[in-house]
Formats: structure tokens, C-alpha cells, sequence
């Protein structure tokens, strides 16, 4: 394909700022000897106007492949109408017109005509290119690349022609490397959070339905997302198509809707419910004629239409920018989807302001569930009704203040560093640090702490003053090999990092030898220890330490035990006993014998003496009441 001069035809002044800006990439691109360029644009901003142009700036025999029929008419009608010095034509069902410049394909006609199709063509356009890994598509794109006998990764023939995906959606719920297939040369990537803040797609507005009787985990996952079947079941035991209309009543403003659903009869369900509530609704799927499907879309299209319900019919290359509203019937795990769903109701129209999206969702701990707010790169949900314009503002405000404040942080990080260092324990350690550090200046940098360790010295300095950077690293100190550690413009970042790398390379069992830490001190203190800490080392302290809690604990459990020794439990004990002594109270009631329990097992029974209940004889006592005859 001839890349000069270039545009080999002026770019229309009609194009938007993107389209254009996109074209001059794609070149870029091409220049540099690409033969696989990537454009990536969110749904509804106007790719099929893009592609349409890009075949026209650089004169080039194209062949564009889509894989719906309703795709062709739409792009044929739009190479049309932007290139009318053009032939176009289609190769699908019963068209067949492939000597045109540019010819139209579905790939399902296409891979059964190969040979009937001839080459060579400059320019290869693949539509919704996030197929591109799909089996049809290859089998194409080898037939007219030469690349059938390749291995993976080797680069096509040079008289290959440039294969141009296109797509909304690089990514894939399976996974299959789209962007790797085109080498990652990414001419440029619009998202749909940049295009609504540019104008080029509107605003949206997103309600949340929770269903707490729908339990997403009990649905199964099929190549990364919920299986569509089970999904569907789901939510119509859950009562969805009620809940749908309920909740578009509510709230979608009487405006032209899409349903998106996951099977068929839970889209007729939605459809039928729609109707039943006096909303004109239709259901439309795949397995339709394509004359019904026309017709059913343009009823949409003119109004007569209110809701349209659908299964992953009109997820791609379906231009009806009246489409102010749209429900996600759903759930899905798939960014891909979403976006494609959520772009039929994004497009531009006159007198439209914003789409209102309606989010189905159940009681879930998946966090893989993707909702509309991770498609704008949002930190959390929307609030209710509140714009996506307003909620990335709001974040955007956000992050400002984070910024500043981190800004105020570096700046006194810079200007007051050094003091980390000033106010340490007697073992050299800065407050909050584990290891002690020793100020080290050179001459050429004052501001320099280091610790050593088994060979190897870590420092951490200041950096360079126009970056106003701190800088941790480490070096052996016999062959002098150095290690980068860390660069922050925080100071207690650095420092943490240095810690980290001090403890990750040093044996397992080096802290014991290290000097108590400034909390075993204070134990120590409290538990009455008098020695010098500096004297020694962790483990010993954490061994005294131990013993002192084992004392405690053991006091404790003796107090309570000794707490238990009362006299109604030792008389219940005692029983038909004749004779008690002090040394059997506690294996009477359970207790484990202690000077603490003995002593007051002696005191109880000396009490019951005292009430008449005993007689003391010699070392033990007698029972008076299992001894004495009673009274006559």
C-alpha cells in the first residue's frame, strides 16, 4: 500500500477531531513498517465513519470484514457516502460483487468463497477486530496475508497487506490476546470515560436494581462469564421481568428503551410484561429473519416502538442514537459486554442530554461483577441518579486534594527529612524504625544514614535537589556491588523500604541477637525486671518476657481457683463424708492443689469449725453432721 503522499485524498473538513487525529496515527504507524495496527474507540463514537476514511486517505483496495449482515449494509452504506468516487461492494448471502475497490464481507460467506474473492488487497479492515482470534477470521486473514505457514510471533510477508482492527472492546472474556495478535501497536485508545468528557458521546445517568433473592455465586461461570442459560433461570425465578418494569417505570422517563437479556425467554418474559404494563414492546433475537429484524428495528427507530428486548442482537454495530435508555437484564462479568451494551444508549442525538442505565444485580460476593462505573474508571458506584459527569468530577476534585496533599507531604518530607533521624532510642533506632541507623555524611552529601549487616552496607540519602528525591540503596562492602532499594520523594517511604530489604536478606534467626525492641523494655519494666536492656538481646528479653506472663497467668488461675473454695460448695462436697481433710478439698471440687488454694481450703474449713459444722481432730476435722446421733 502506497503511504505517500499522504492523504493520497484530502480528509473531509466533516470529520470529527478524533477521526482525523486517528487517521495521521494509523500512518504513523505504517511509516515505521507496521502491517498490524489496533484502533481502539469507544461504541457510538463513529468508528464505522473512521474506517471508511481511513481507506479513502490512503486510496487503497479494502476489504472490510464484519460478521452480521446487518454490520454490511450499515458499513457499505457509509464507505458510500463518505468515498462516492468509490465501487462497493458486498459478498454475503446473495451478494456477490468482489471486484469492487472495496469490498464488504461477512466472514461466515467469505470463508466459504476464498478463491472466488480475488486479491490482492492493500488494506484489510477488521470491525469489531475482538474477534479477529476466532477460527473464521484467521483462515481469512491467512488466505489473503500469506501467513497460513507461520509460526506465532513471526512477522507477516512484506507484501502482506495492513490489517486494521477495529474495535470497542480490545479485550475478551477469554482471554485470547487481541492486542497481542497485532503486535500491541495500538494506534490510539479513546474509552468511554474520555469520550464523554470530550462531547462525543453523552452523559448517563445509572439506577441499581438488587434483587436479594437472586444469588449470582449459585450461577455457573462458562469462558469467564455467567453461563447465559442458568443466568437467565435465575433471574426469572427471581422475578426479573416484573422488577424491570417496575423499575423502568419508575424511573426511565418514558424514554426509547433496549433491554439486553441473557436468553430468549427471559427476554419474550421481559417483553410480554413490558406489554402487559400498556408500554408498546418487542423482542427480537438472532434466530429472526433478517425482514423482521429490519422491520422491528425501524419500528424502534420511528417510535412506534417504546422498548426493545433482545439477546445480543444489538450488542454490536447497531447505530440508533434515539436510544435514551437502557436496561441491563444481565449481570455480567465481561467489561466487553457491558460496554457494548451500554454504548447503544450513549450515542448523540438532538435534544438528548444524558442515557439513563438500569443495572440489574443480586446478593453476590464476586468481585469480577462489572458495572457501569468500572467502565468510566470510577473508584466506587455512581449515587443514585447522579451523572457520570458529576461523579468523575467529583473524583477528579478528589484526587486533586490527594495530589496537593501529597505535594504538601513531599515538600516537608524534603525540607524536614533529616529530622526522621534526630530522635532515637538508646540502641540508635529512629522512632518507628527496627534497625538503628548512624549518620554517615560524605563530602558530597550530608544528608546520609547507613546500617550494616553481614558484609552489606544500606544507606539512605538525599537524592538528587532538582528531583527532590530520597534514595535508599545497599552495596557489598568488600566487592562494592551495588543494589537500587527505592527512590520516593517521601523520606519514611524510603526508610520503610530499606527495613524491608534489611530484614528480606538477613538470616531467619538474626533478630534474636538484635537489641529489645522500645514495647519489650516497657514489659520489662513492668514486670519488675531492674537489669540494664543495653546489656541484652531481644530473645533474652523476649524469654523473660515469657516467664513473667507465665507467672501472671498462673496467678491468675490460682486466684480464681482459690475465688472457687467457698463453704456452701465445700460443705456440697464434703457429702456423707465422716471425716475432711484440708488436703482433699481440692481434688473435691476439681481444683489443681497450689500454696494459694491449700491455704485457703485450711481458712474455709477452720470457718465451718467456727459455725459448728466441724470438729477438729488432729490434722483433720470430723463431719458432725454424718457423726452425731441426732437429738431424741
Amino acid at each position: 500500500m502506497r503511504l505517500t503522499p499522504f492523504p493520497a485524498r484530502a480528509l473531509p473538513d466533516t470529520l470529527l477531531e478524533w477521526q482525523r487525529d486517528g487517521i495521521h496515527a494509523v500512518h504513523a504507524h505504517l511509516t515505521e513498517g507496521a502491517k498490524r495496527v489496533l484502533c481502539v474507540a469507544a461504541t457510538g463514537m463513529g468508528k464505522s465513519v473512521f474506517l471508511g476514511n481511513v481507506a479513502r486517505a490512503f486510496d487503497a483496495r479494502t476489504l472490510i470484514l464484519a460478521h452480521r449482515e446487518e454490520l454490511i449494509d450499515q458499513l457499505a452504506a457509509t464507505v458510500t457516502q463518505w468515498w462516492p468516487e468509490a465501487s462497493v461492494g458486498k459478498v454475503m448471502a446473495h451478494h456477490h460483487e468482489p471486484d469492487a475497490q472495496v469490498v464488504v464481507a461477512t466472514v461466515q460467506t467469505l470463508a466459504g468463497r476464498l478463491h472466488r474473492v480475488p486479491g490482492p488487497f492493500d488494506l484489510i479492515v477488521v470491525d469489531e477486530s475482538h474477534h479477529v482470534m476466532a477460527a473464521t477470521y484467521q483462515t481469512i486473514l491467512d488466505h489473503y496475508c500469506g501467513t497460513a505457514d507461520l509460526l506465532p510471533g513471526m512477522p507477516p510477508p512484506a507484501e502482506a497487506p495492513v490489517v486494521l482492527g477495529v474495535t470497542a472492546t480490545p479485550d475478551r472474556a477469554d482471554r485470547k490476546g487481541v492486542a497481542e495478535w497485532f503486535g500491541h501497536r495500538i494506534a490510539f485508545s479513546y474509552d468511554t470515560r474520555w469520550a464523554i468528557d470530550q462531547g462525543y458521546l453523552c452523559d448517563l445517568r445509572t439506577l441499581t436494581v438488587r434483587m436479594d433473592n437472586l444469588d449470582l455465586d449459585g450461577v455457573p461461570i462458562r469462558k469467564g462469564d455467567y453461563a447465559d442459560g442458568d443466568l437467565g433461570r435465575a433471574l426469572q425465578h427471581a422475578g426479573a421481568p416484573k422488577l424491570i418494569v417496575d423499575a423502568w417505570t419508575q424511573h426511565g422517563e418514558d424514554r426509547q428503551t433496549m433491554v439486553f437479556s441473557p436468553t430468549v425467554e427471559m427476554s419474550r418474559a421481559v417483553a410480554a410484561e413490558f406489554t402487559a404494563a400498556g408500554v408498546a414492546a418487542a423482542h427480537m433475537d438472532g434466530g429472526a429473519r433478517k425482514d423482521d429484524r429490519r422491520a422491528v428495528l425501524q419500528a424502534f427507530r420511528d417510535g412506534t416502538t417504546k422498548v426493545l428486548c433482545n439477546v445480543a442482537l444489538y450488542t454490536e454495530g447497531v447505530d440508533v442514537p434515539e436510544t435514551a435508555c437502557i436496561i441491563v437484564a444481565r449481570p455480567t462479568r465481561s467489561r466487553a459486554l457491558l460496554s457494548q451494551i451500554i454504548g447503544r444508549g450513549l450515542r448523540l442525538a438532538p435534544g438528548k442530554k444524558d442515557a439513563i442505565v438500569i443495572d440489574l444485580s443480586g446478593a453476590t460476593r464476586d468481585n469480577k461483577l462489572v458495572q457501569a462505573h468500572d467502565l468510566l474508571g470510577l473508584h466506587r458506584a455512581l449515587e443514585r441518579h447522579e451523572s457520570a459527569k458529576a461523579a468523575m468530577e467529583r473524583e477528579d476534585a478528589t484526587d486533586r486534594n490527594a495530589a496537593d496533599k501529597h505535594a504538601e507531604e513531599a515538600d516537608e518530607s524534603w525540607t524536614h527529612g533529616p529530622a526522621r533521624f534526630a530522635n532515637t532510642d538508646p540502641f540508635g533506632r529512629p522512632i518507628g524504625c527496627k534497625h538503628p541507623w548512624r549518620h554517615d555524611p560524605t563530602p558530597t552529601c550530608v544528608d546520609r544514614w547507613t546500617h550494616d549487616f553481614n558484609g552489606t552496607r544500606v544507606v539512605v540519602r538525599r537524592g538528587d535537589p532538582a528531583a527532590r528525591t530520597w534514595l535508599a540503596g545497599a552495596y557489598d562492602l568488600a566487592t562494592k556491588a551495588p543494589t537500587e532499594i527505592a527512590t520516593s520523594d517521601l523520606i519514611g517511604k524510603v526508610l520503610d523500604a530499606a527495613e524491608a530489604y534489611i530484614d528480606g536478606h538477613r538470616p531467619a534467626d538474626a533478630w534474636k541477637s538484635d537489641a529489645p525492641t522500645p514495647a519489650q523494655v516497657h514489659a520489662l519494666r513492668r514486670a519488675g525486671w531492674t537489669g540494664d536492656p543495653m546489656t541484652i538481646t531481644k530473645a533474652k528479653a523476649g524469654a523473660i518476657i515469657g516467664k513473667h506472663k507465665a507467672a501472671e497467668r498462673d496467678t491468675q488461675r490460682h486466684n480464681a481457683e482459690a475465688a472457687a473454695i467457698t463453704l456452701p460448695r465445700v460443705d456440697a462436697a464434703i457429702g456423707g463424708r465422716r471425716m475432711v481433710n484440708p488436703a482433699d478439698v481440692p481434688s473435691m471440687l476439681g481444683l489443681t492443689p497450689s500454696p494459694l488454694v491449700d491455704d485457703t481450703a485450711r481458712r474455709t474449713l477452720a470457718a465451718m469449725e467456727a459455725k459448728g459444722m466441724l470438729r477438729r481432730q488432729g490434722e483433720s476435722y470430723v463431719v458432725l453432721r454424718n457423726t452425731e446421733a441426732p437429738a431424741t
